[in-house]
């Protein structure tokens, strides 16, 4: 890393590494190769090519699907019990194949097989083909894989660990071909490019024909978890791939490496119940038992994610302007959704710069941590989009989600992205939010000439001005009491370029004090709706304090055996080893709490009792809530 700078935010994809930027599009592919090789040598391995690639295709047995009436009904054996006086859905039988791939370097050889489901017109469908393919990293479920038949589209499923192995021993048909060598650049990739290698290897066999009823230029690929940071890679280092949906990836996936909201709560409308944001996946939990899915270089930047040349936007934007589409799960804390959002943002920017602004999606929704069956017509309905120009419309009262490309709740730091994509004006706060109904200061940072402020509700508009001048690189709001409101604040710049907007949040007294308690016997998480200065702040339990002010490393994963400091939140951990009070309580206080956007003048002590005597001390609780007069909050002395 001699040479390179920290940066604590996301780097500007429009910059290159020797700090000239992209004005024109050429410029972009010069970029973008530059941003390839960084991710493949810092992060992800690269990836080979096979002296020689042959396939062979299978018939799978046929095996008949239950029949069932129009109404949905069918009994739990299978059988058929159609009516005759009702019309029975078709029971055609449903054929799958088995697509070999046979690869040689040198004297070795490898292969591994796909399923490949192919629509019958007529049976399955009423669309002619050849058809457009889903590549499906794992696998979906057999009534989703149905649903994508009757719309005419291809699937195929690919296992992931006869490519590579998701543990230690690094095996597989890639590892065969090219043995992993650790530090040695063409032979040091993780699982993670890999399988995004063995979907490249599928969409060589279709370009060889394997299967004429599909379309090989037509191809998207998708994948859960692990398998969706592996499907976001595929599209990136694969041209080919037309359509790129990554669903639930976390860290090393669409959500940043850099931002993360361990310990905030969350409030937002239609949320009833704020969320306590727990532990985010980052390089450091990572690197270790996960060390397989990347090349051996990631190490290097545990805890010091801002060294690191690019970030998951980069990764984001080599896709463009192929169409993108992100799933993300509303409810695993893991997976950081809110870093997922900021790097929508950012990718959003090289979309826009190549015309394509349409082509990338974010879709921020509850369930379960798959492909949920309401991803599906909303796949179905972009890949009409993109292939048959929409001339197949899906029923919106039908599939009521079909419309629901971009949803999310959350509003990222806009500090994060301090640059824009050319011919486009800067525009940044650092005020994630204000508190209601006191003053307060908003300070925008651009290069335009002017930047105006749109609260949540205009009622005050004429008594506040609402676009001031921008006086070297700052535009500063001043709202009295009556004018800080409850809501989404929009701030736009205006001049000669093309107009930027960021928003930050109104947040009520209540919630802005409000904090959070999760805990089980392994750790407590103590949760704040603002982020706080980390360099003072002293945790005690039982008036014993557990902070150690002799070790400057005590903020990273570790690095202290009960303490780690998060962005918004604090983790008390090993809580087995803590003593316990005389009354059976752990009475936990923290001591110089200074926010950086709720009153940031003072300092406050929060404190809280933990367990009381008569329960259990390590009942797992997901969230306790205190609010108003009961928080613990008040002002240090």
């Amino acid at each position: 890393m001699d040479g390179w700078k920290s940066v604590p935010t996301l780097p500007n994809p429009f910059e290159f590494m020797d700090g000239s930027t992209v004005e024109t599009t050429e410029d972009w592919e010069k970029r973008r190769v530059e941003l390839a090789s960084l991710a493949q040598r810092y992060v992800f391995g690269r990836v080979l090519q096979p002296e020689s690639l042959s396939y062979k295709v299978e018939t799978m047995k046929s095996h008949w699907l239950p029949a069932r009436n129009t109404d949905g009904k069918g009994n739990a054996d299978g059988e058929t019990i159609c009516d005759p006086a009702i019309s029975c859905l078709a029971t055609d039988p449903v054929d799958s194949y088995r697509l070999v791939i046979t690869m040689n370097q040198g004297v070795r050889e490898a292969s591994f097989d796909a399923t490949v489901y192919i629509p019958a017109q007529g049976a399955d469908t009423e669309v002619e083909g050849p058809y457009p393919v889903l590549t499906v990293i794992g696998k979906i479920i057999e009534s989703q894989r149905l649903e994508l038949r009757k719309s005419g589209y291809a699937v195929i499923e690919m296992a992931p660990n006869p490519i590579y192995s998701d543990d230690a021993s690094q095996s597989g048909a890639y590892t065969t071909l090219f043995p992993y060598k650790a530090g040695e650049l063409d032979f040091d990739s993780g699982a993670l490019m890999a399988w995004a290698w063995g979907v490249s290897r599928i969409v060589d066999a279709l370009h060889l024909g394997a299967f004429p009823e599909v379309n090989p230029a037509e191809t998207m690929v998708t994948g859960v978890s692990r398998y969706g940071k592996a499907a976001l890679l595929a599209g990136a280092f694969d041209p080919r791939i037309a359509i790129t949906i990554p669903v639930d990836t976390g860290q090393a996936g669409t959500s940043s490496f850099r931002y993360n909201v361990e310990g905030r709560i969350y409030h937002y409308t239609g949320n009833p119940f704020p969320d306590g944001m727990g532990r985010s996946e980052k390089i450091s939990n990572m690197v270790g038992h996960l060390s397989h899915w990347f090349s051996s270089q990631i190490s290097q930047f545990t805890n010091h994610e801002d060294w690191l040349p690019f970030d998951a936007h980069s990764i984001m934007s080599l896709v463009a302007p192929r169409p993108l589409l992100v799933f993300a799960g509303e409810e695993f804390d893991w997976l950081c959704q809110p870093s997922t959002v900021l790097s929508y943002q950012g990718a959003k920017e090289v979309y826009e710069f190549l015309g394509a602004d349409d082509a990338i999606a974010l879709n921020v929704r509850k369930g379960a941590h798959a492909i949920q069956d309401r991803d599906i017509p909303i796949i179905i309905d972009l890949a009409n989009h993109v292939f048959r120009k929409a001339d197949i419309k899906l029923d919106k009262e039908t599939f009521p989600h079909v419309d629901a490309y971009h949803e999310f709740p959350y509003v990222p730091d806009s500090s994060y992205v301090p640059w824009s994509r050319p011919e486009k004006h800067v525009l940044w706060t650092d005020a994630e939010q204000i508190v209601a109904g006191i003053p307060n200061t908003v300070t925008a940072y651009s290069d335009a000439d002017t930047v105006t402020l749109q609260p949540p509700s205009s009622w005050f508009a004429s008594t506040l001005p609402n676009t001031v001048p921008v006086q070297n690189g700052k535009a500063i709001f001043h709202l009295a009491a009556e004018q800080a409101k409850e809501g989404r604040y929009v701030l736009s710049a205006n001049g000669s370029k093309i107009s930027r907007t960021v928003e930050f949040l109104g947040t009520p007294w209540d919630d802005a004090f409000k904090t959070a308690f999760t805990g089980n016997e392994t750790s407590w998480i103590i949760h704040f709706a603002d982020r706080y200065d980390k360099e003072e702040v002293r945790v005690l339990v039982n008036d014993v304090d557990v902070t150690d002010p002799q070790n400057p490393a005590r903020f990273f994963d570790g690095a202290h055996p009960h303490v780690y400091l998060m962005n918004y939140g604090i983790c008390i951990r090993n809580v087995k080893g803590l003593t316990k009070g005389e009354s059976g309580a752990y009475r936990i206080e923290v001591k110089h709490l200074r926010f950086r956007n709720v009153f940031p003048a003072k300092t406050f002590r929060y404190s809280y009792t933990a367990y009381a005597a008569n329960r259990d001390p390590f009942e797992n609780r997901r969230i306790l809530f205190t609010s108003g007069a009961d928080t613990g909050f008040a002002l240090d002395e």
